[in-house]
């Protein structure tokens, strides 16, 4: 049977999802690192790390309806341009201003990308449970595969060549997407036909697991890397973490992809409570035992508010994407800037308030 346009664009927005996750994840624990390079304080550190949520926030409820009136394929496109400069503002960075410019334009240029896919391979998929668990597979595999990848680039490849590398995988992503991918049939629509509203209330299913995700992973990903540095840790450390956490998330959406009318959002933030422990090890398999615990947490709080967003109508499916893309967000503003308050009084303490925040979700 011949492969249909409408096949290939999914199998280009998966790869897609794929690699620009994984480019992520390789520069995730490289820019702390940097800026640590470039003096910048713990403050700093929260300032850099979270601007990026600080435009990722407002853009991805624009960027969703955007795509509900115009069409997913141009915003993702636009998107990718805006992550190339971005990446190239990286590799021209001489101090840490120039990371946080670069965080600011990542920020926006991701905002305006993963919205719109998820609408985009919802609505061209004829099987929407398994639509989501190959996209979670997707990206997450990405993460896993960039967690380990940045390793080299930190130890022996150099940080700054990362970057560079990354741009060219970027500049690959856009041609695969403008040659081979097209928009789902869709029904022409006005600006004055988009509903922009939002019941926050109503959408606590969609908001608070999607929130708990990023703020979990935000205080890991945020100030790990800073905290096996400053104590003279192996950063071997860091990848363990990152990687070990990433690929049982990985393999959480696999289980949920066969069991998905078992997702339980508070049995996620009982796995999250592990993150209280990560400080106090050293011991890489330690690390590695209580990043699988995260890792499971993080699946199953990530795939119940996707769930929630993309079970929605499907020419307004991006505005509630993008709602669940700017909870992810928000999730990352707060606890980086919430983190890099607390740690400036000790860098454990933002894994208490992680802790905190939990327990405070479960209640919900």
């Amino acid at each position: 049977m011949p492969v249909t346009r409408k096949q290939t664009t999914q199998i280009v927005s998966y790869t897609v999802s794929f690699l620009v996750s994984l480019l992520v994840a390789v520069t995730t624990p490289i820019v702390p690192i940097l800026a640590m390079v470039f003096n910048a304080s713990q403050f700093e550190l929260g300032l850099i790390v979270g601007s990026a949520s600080l435009v990722y926030v407002p853009t991805t409820l624009f960027a969703g309806n955007l795509s509900d009136m115009f069409g997913r394929k141009r915003v993702i496109e636009l998107s990718l341009i805006l992550y190339s400069i971005a990446l190239l503002t990286y590799y021209f960075s001489s101090s840490w201003y120039f990371l946080l410019f670069g965080k600011l334009l990542e920020g926006f240029s991701l905002a305006m990308l993963w919205s719109p896919i998820e609408a985009l391979i919802s609505n061209t998929s004829e099987d929407q449970t398994k639509a989501n668990s190959i996209f979670g597979i997707s990206w997450s595999l990405g993460s896993v595969l960039g967690s380990f990848i940045s390793w080299f680039f930190l130890d022996f490849l150099g940080k700054k060549l990362a970057f560079l590398t990354n741009f060219f995988t970027v500049i690959l992503c856009l041609s695969l997407f403008f040659l081979f991918s097209e928009d789902e049939s869709r029904v022409e629509k006005t600006p004055q036909t988009i509903n922009f509203k939002l019941n926050v209330f109503q959408e606590l299913n969609l908001i608070v697991p999607s929130f708990m995700y990023s703020f979990t992973q935000g205080v890991v990903t945020s100030f790990y890397p800073a905290f096996v540095n400053l104590l003279t840790l192996s950063n071997k450390l860091i990848i363990v973490s990152f990687t070990i956490m990433m690929l049982t998330r990985t393999f959480t959406f696999y289980l949920l992809g066969k069991l998905d009318k078992t997702i339980n959002k508070k049995i996620g933030n009982i796995f999250c409570l592990s993150i209280l422990l990560l400080p106090f090890g050293a011991n890489t398999l330690y690390v590695a035992v209580v990043s699988s615990l995260l890792g499971f947490g993080l699946g199953i709080l990530y795939y119940s508010g996707l769930k929630e967003a993309l079970n929605k109508d499907s020419l307004n499916k991006g505005k509630f994407t993008g709602l669940f893309e700017g909870t992810i967000g928000m999730g990352y503003l707060v606890s980086s800037f919430l983190g890099g308050i607390v740690a400036e009084i000790n860098i454990s303490y933002p894994y208490l308030l992680s802790f905190l925040v939990s327990i405070i979700a479960m209640l919900i």
